[in-house]
């Protein structure tokens, strides 16, 4: 029963790519598709030599998004996330040549095969923080084979000029009374209809009464939330993906909240609200009056929470948030750059999850004992968050150069990371004058907190070493 319905679905296709829609077909003219199915709307989006079905809710706000980051923002790290955040069904006509062998294989078990350059159908499903895979689910097979035998009504329509444009409508093909009827809707019609998925209403009273409790300072927060550049396999779904980041920091101090590592699924985000309470009542002891959030997704899950606390919650200017971000993809030894997006997908060279959450547990516990300690009270702050930031780097290289964890660092390794330069190159602008004291003083700390074994001599290699 499945191969026949993948089977239909590779020959609607092929009949659907005979059209040749590329040649007179508009990419900025998605089609809306009704089915009697799911009765959800799906978004239907030409681009060369392929389609990208957006379905539902969470499909069309994806499509949205990523609409709106691709008009408006020359971010690299807008771009990504909105790539890697897309919820949809892509179909792409593929050379020979180009196909890779999970591809070439489901084609070849069917018993099929196609000739001439761009004739070769992939289906993929793309869901967010996840690598593309194959499409496999029976119920997603059948209902885009539906989708794609209206698109080749809808396509011939527009060939022989009995379908037209209008100007901020999009086009509507919809199952109703027992038939398809062509129509016309609304760009405004489609994003009020769109509820979205992301808006989750926080349902803990006992935290929010003891959240009310809490004195409120006028000080902001900043929150984000992207991928990490970084793919590594989940044992439990068997598929590749990228770990979702959140993050708080405090705009005053830069002083970063981290969360956990999130698989993006939605039980995960539905507990973001939950986690940032407990960093309220846990780490800030207090309110603070404002909450500026990097994106609309992040606004919508938190904002019923910031609404039952009386913080103020909104998209905003979050240029701390920003710089920890930058400081995180350099811990994880990538260059993030547009052009390598799909090198990214397809990489096999992906740091293990056990290797990279280990360095950031340590970098967050350490950390934290670290920064509360009193000596570092009486330092400027600008010199303490130097110090935290080059902790970060020296624990990282010191593992992912050398193997080398705490407490027990080498003098060989340590001093080979201080010949290198990696700090002086890889921390941000504003510490690098401090980089020779705070090694010596960062040192003085993990000794006396016993995180570090031969802590005397290696202050004697920094000594030597920063003269």
């Amino acid at each position: 029963m499945m191969s026949q319905q993948l089977r239909r679905l590779y020959q609607v296709a092929k009949e659907l790519n005979q059209i040749k829609w590329h040649q007179f077909w508009y990419e900025d003219e998605p089609v809306i598709v009704r089915t009697s199915q799911s009765g959800e709307l799906a978004c239907c989006v030409f681009v060369d030599f392929g389609v990208n079905i957006y379905l539902g809710d969470e499909g069309m706000t994806s499509y949205f998004n990523f609409l709106n980051i691709e008009n408006e923002s020359e971010s690299e790290h807008d771009l990504f996330k909105a790539f890697y955040r897309q919820n949809m069904i892509s179909i792409a006509f593929e050379d020979r040549i180009d196909l890779d062998e999970v591809a070439y294989e489901q084609i070849k078990s069917l018993g099929l095969t196609f000739r001439g350059k761009k004739q070769w159908p992939v289906f993929q499903r793309h869901q967010p923080g996840v690598v593309p895979d194959l499409l496999e689910d029976q119920a997603e097979i059948k209902l885009v084979t539906i989708i794609l035998e209206q698109l080749k009504v809808i396509l011939q329509q527009f060939k022989e000029e009995s379908l037209v444009f209008e100007d901020k409508r999009f086009v509507l093909f919809q199952y109703q009374n027992g038939l398809w009827e062509l129509d016309y809707i609304d760009l405004d019609i489609i994003q009020k209809k769109i509820v979205s998925p992301y808006a989750f209403n926080y349902s803990n009273d006992l935290k929010v009464h003891r959240l009310r409790k809490l004195p409120k300072i006028n000080n902001t927060i900043e929150g984000i939330q992207f991928f990490l550049p970084e793919v590594y396999l989940d044992e439990e779904t068997d598929k590749l993906v990228f770990p979702l980041i959140t993050a708080f920091i405090e705009r005053e101090t830069g002083y970063a909240h981290l969360n956990d590592f999130s698989k993006h699924l939605f039980a995960d985000l539905e507990q973001l609200s939950d986690k940032l309470a407990d960093i309220i009542l846990n780490d800030l002891k207090y309110r603070p009056s404002t909450i500026v959030v990097e994106d609309h997704i992040l606004l919508d899950i938190i904002k019923d929470f910031c609404r039952q606390i009386d913080i103020t919650c909104e998209v905003g200017t979050t240029s701390e948030a920003i710089t920890f971000m930058e400081t995180m993809f350099k811990l994880t030894g990538e260059k993030f750059n547009n052009n390598e997006l799909s090198d990214l997908a397809m990489s096999d060279e992906f740091m293990l999850p056990e290797l990279l959450e280990t360095l950031l547990e340590d970098v967050y516990e350490i950390y934290l004992a670290i920064a509360e300690m009193p000596q570092l009270n009486k330092i400027p702050e600008v010199q303490k968050q130097a110090l935290l930031e080059i902790f970060s780097y020296l624990i990282v290289h010191m593992a992912v150069e050398y193997g080398e964890t705490l407490p027990n660092w080498t003098k060989k390794s340590f001093e080979g990371v201080l010949k290198s330069h990696v700090i002086e190159r890889e921390i941000s602008a504003r510490y690098k004058r401090y980089v020779n004291v705070s090694i010596i003083r960062l040192l003085e700390c993990i000794g006396e907190l016993k995180y570090l074994n031969n802590c005397n001599q290696l202050i004697n290699i920094a000594q030597k070493h920063y003269g």
